[in-house]
């Protein structure tokens, strides 16, 4: 992209990237053509997830729980994502406290030269949105974000719920996940071939209705059926 040999791409950001300023200037955000069919983007839900866990074998756990509260303080959480905000660190402090007493990014290391000093893909920050934007100037690359997920909103192509619902909070008996893993792995490999005769030879009304009926046949239905039940029961339970 940055030597101008690429026209499109399906990355999110273009601030805070390895892109150069120049080449990010010359790309716009938008909506996914398929979009104009119906087509639905996935919506994102963030679920918090186990972390860190002691066994009986820790003989210092007033210490480690202590190291662990330490992670989930606000200044430790802010950077890990965004860079040092005192001196003495491998890079020029990142951040500062404005006069507003809020933090705000003083400038973002070009070439994504950050990730090599931040632990961004474990970074965390745990708490209600009212906190962060009182105690953070949100920064033209996290803005940048927002606004797209806001322009997605608005043209109504994002999907109602999210898909994390079934993937992480809704619960199945045994014998129900052995079925479910059973027919995921049918219905995965008859999708990449479906999909990859589609493209290789095109879509016709006979070859559209052979691919809904092997569906069926595959089991779809009663992959779609025990998902349903796992998720009524969850709504039940709320």
């Amino acid at each position: 992209m940055n030597a101008g040999r690429v026209g499109y791409t399906t990355y999110l950001r273009l601030i805070n990237t390895a892109l150069t300023p120049e080449t990010a200037a010359n790309y716009v955000s938008i909506l996914p053509p398929a979009s104009k069919h119906g087509v639905k983007v996935p919506r994102i839900l963030e679920v918090p997830t186990l972390g860190a866990a002691l066994t009986v074998a820790n003989k210092h756990i007033p210490e480690t729980l202590m190291w662990i509260d330490a992670q989930l303080e606000t200044e430790t959480m802010m950077v890990a994502y965004n860079g040092p905000i005192h001196e003495g660190g491998p890079i020029e402090p990142t951040m500062k406290i404005n006069d507003q007493g809020k933090y705000e990014i003083l400038y973002v290391p070009e070439n994504n030269e950050l990730y090599n000093y931040v632990p961004v893909y474990h970074a965390q920050f745990f708490a209600p949105g009212d906190y962060y934007f009182k105690i953070y100037e949100m920064p033209p690359h996290r803005v940048e974000r927002y606004e797209y997920s806001k322009e997605y909103e608005g043209a109504g192509i994002l999907e109602k719920y999210s898909y994390v619902y079934l993937q992480r909070l809704v619960k199945m008996t045994n014998e129900e996940s052995i079925e479910v893993s059973r027919l995921y792995n049918e219905i995965d490999k008859f999708m990449k071939e479906s999909i990859t005769n589609f493209i290789t030879n095109g879509v016709t009304d006979e070859s559209w209705q052979q691919f809904l009926n092997t569906a069926k046949a595959v089991g779809v239905d009663r992959y779609v059926e025990i998902y349903q039940k796992a998720y009524d029961n969850y709504l039940a339970k709320q």
